[in-house]
């Protein structure tokens, strides 16, 4: 079996097609460039260039933050150099899920025009590889078989390349990766967030708490690609609330409080509901404070035996000084809307009283709102508005 019919087999393995798309009229060139020599115990970098050779357009999906083809939808297979046999066949990556979300859009590649796009490889042990890397085709399937292809198979050159221990190669890759993520690199994300490294990732936390808000997001985004953070992380979540209590002049760094927020929002951890609390009154109006009240107001509650009083609930008191010192309508109501969960607590009761003849008549409808359900869940209730 020759080497081109070898890497067709390996496309056909994971794209479950038919031989009968080799006889597809579009055409296309794949050429992988890469450092000769590489570090262990770090991923492979690679760049991919795919050229169109045909003399119809070829098409493909770009759904990425960088704009450029999904990586996954190449295989690289890795032998010994000087040797035929394969030891290793893995897709390639470049993203962290965002060719799965649904945005995104076609791009044509005109005959003679060509597209270069990053593309990273599983480490592997010292030693020196040839890699072949094997593109799918793409197009329209039906019943199981592509019934028109927009972007043909393709295949490279064998690429040489060394794996060594050295220490030094590898701290400089680490730097550049840091670099990179500070400035928002998508791509340098997903290796920072698939291939995570001890200095990486603690370059990574500390810029999660730092004044630089692009290298801020650029380290969440790294840490948690899908926002979704193990339990042993709310100390770091709780640290870089704390670090952002003072607003900036801007206001750019909303969305990154905004999915702190969302996050801390799944933690029982007494520090992460303590620093949020800390932003909600740092912060006493506007869409921050109003993220920070929402998930204190959600935060899940811990199992009990029976019903916990939350009388004197850190939220409660939260609301109540809220009501008394925002000057946005808007908070006011949101304020008053979110107390009526607190029925039994008379200081929630005469503030929402008092919240009925507020100037706003946005604000007066919301008091009266929740009186009317704090009235409800009250059989008997000792006042009327």
């Amino acid at each position: 079996m020759t080497r081109r019919a070898g890497l067709w087999a390996l496309i056909c393995l994971f794209a479950s097609c038919d031989a009968s798309i080799a006889r597809a009229e579009l055409a296309a060139t794949l050429k992988v460039t890469a450092d000769p020599v590489q570090p262990a115990h770090v991923p492979i970098l690679l760049t991919l260039t795919i050229r169109n050779a045909g003399t119809e357009p070829i098409s493909y999906w770009r759904g990425s933050a960088g704009g450029y083809p999904d990586a996954s939808s190449f295989t690289a297979a890795i032998s010994y150099a000087g040797r035929t046999r394969t030891v290793l066949a893995d897709r390639l990556s470049n993203s962290n899920g965002q060719f799965a979300s649904g945005a995104g859009r076609m791009r044509a590649l005109k005959p003679g025009e060509s597209a270069s796009f990053p593309a990273a490889l599983r480490p592997l042990p010292p030693g020196t590889y040839s890699i072949y890397v094997a593109g799918e085709p793409q197009g329209r399937v039906e019943n199981g078989r592509f019934g028109d292809i927009w972007f043909p198979a393709t295949w490279s050159q064998p690429l040489r390349v060394e794996i060594r221990y050295d220490e030094k190669l590898a701290a400089g890759r680490d730097a550049d990766l840091i670099a990179r993520v500070r400035k928002g690199d998508p791509f340098a994300q997903h290796v920072a967030a698939r291939f995570p490294r001890p200095q990486v990732q603690k370059a990574l936390e500390q810029d999660l708490s730092g004044d630089d808000i692009v290298a801020a997001e650029g380290a969440m985004d790294a840490l948690w690609p899908d926002y979704n953070p193990s339990t042993d992380a709310a100390p770091l979540i709780a640290k870089a609330i704390r670090s952002h209590l003072k607003p900036i002049n801007d206001g750019h760094d909303e969305w990154l409080l905004q999915v702190l927020l969302r996050m801390s929002g799944r933690f029982r951890a007494p520090e992460v509901q303590a620093a949020v609390k800390e932003l909600a009154a740092a912060r006493p109006e506007g869409r921050v404070h109003r993220y920070a009240q929402s998930t204190l107001l959600n935060f899940p509650t811990p199992t009990a035996t029976k019903t916990p009083d939350r009388s004197d609930d850190l939220v409660e008191e939260l609301l109540i000084n809220t009501l008394v010192k925002s000057k946005d309508p808007k908070t006011r109501a949101h304020a008053y809307e979110s107390l009526a969960a607190y029925p039994n607590s008379q200081r929630a009761i005469d503030t929402v009283m008092a919240g009925i003849s507020d100037d706003d008549p946005s604000v007066r409808t919301a008091a009266e709102k929740a009186w009317k359900t704090m009235k409800a869940a009250r059989p008997n209730p000792t006042q009327q508005p």
